[in-house]
């Protein structure tokens, strides 16, 4: 369902846009939207497991850095080898 926006005000307009646009993550063909933690390659929805998800968005969100197997453990996995659910 399409949300409705009524806007008053080009300030308002331009936070409505960036809130709307900070939701996706994009490289190259490829695209996550973080609100449905769903993966694209185009417009094709790609189906990925909850750990590829986490470190293609890690990955994303950290486009030319560095980021470590070690900073990619902590984040996806906890200390028992159990993948965290929580995905930030």
């Amino acid at each position: 369902m399409t949300e409705i926006y009524y806007i008053e005000d080009d300030e308002n307009i331009a936070m409505a846009v960036k809130e709307y646009l900070s939701q996706y993550l994009s490289c190259g063909s490829v695209s996550i939207d973080k609100n449905k933690t769903a993966v694209f390659c185009g417009e094709e929805e790609i189906i990925v497991s909850q750990a590829e998800y986490q470190i293609l968005r890690i990955l994303m969100e950290n486009k030319g850095k560095n980021v470590t197997r070690e900073r990619l453990l902590t984040k996806i996995w906890d200390n028992n080898g159990i993948m965290s659910t929580i995905i930030r």
